[in-house]
């Protein structure tokens, strides 16, 4: 990386910098942070700058290898509204996709559509969230309504291991998909 970096400073690209991602937060004392710190150091000898960086979620990988250092918040902020959590946008405001293995095209976690069943851009073309009661409710009122909605329908979701409302969000989802297989 630091070869990388040297040849990007030789071809004069504004604004370089390294962008270290902190488990916990930056001044957590742990041995992913202390080794973070330790390759930072290269780069600012350099001269390229450090960013403030993001602190790593408790989701997915992280969870499950790095799990020991979270604990679940005692209270969770339901009325986030949607696109307000890290790396998210809201459901009326797309600009990232993925395709499931299943081909669900899915926008954030929310299912509208499948590439085997229809072309991406004929399902993005007809995407409207406001038609889609999950999304609607999580758009006129935050996590807190899409919760409220689930249970409206007899659907009960345990939210006591979750992070954060995008947790929530993600177990709700699913939960509610597992009942209509």
């Amino acid at each position: 990386m630091i070869l990388f970096a040297k040849a990007l400073l030789l071809s004069k690209v504004s604004r370089l910098r390294v962008h270290p991602a902190w488990l916990v937060n930056k001044d957590h004392q742990n041995p992913y942070n202390i080794e973070t710190k330790r390759l930072l150091q290269p780069f600012n000898e350099l001269g390229i700058d450090t960013s403030s960086g993001n602190d790593i979620s408790p989701a997915g990988n992280a969870l499950t290898f790095l799990g020991e250092y979270f604990s679940p918040p005692k209270d969770i902020n339901l009325s986030v509204p949607c696109g307000q959590m890290p790396y998210t946008n809201r459901l009326d405001e797309i600009d990232s996709i993925s395709v499931s293995p299943n081909g669900d095209l899915m926008l954030c976690h929310f299912p509208v559509g499948n590439v085997y069943e229809k072309n991406v851009l004929a399902i993005l073309d007809k995407y409207d969230p406001y038609t889609i009661p999950t999304a609607r409710a999580l758009l006129d009122g935050g996590v807190g309504n899409l919760l409220a909605y689930a249970e409206n329908l007899g659907v009960t979701v345990d939210t006591s291991d979750c992070y954060s409302a995008c947790n929530v969000c993600m177990k709700i989802m699913k939960v509610l998909s597992e009942n209509d297989a």
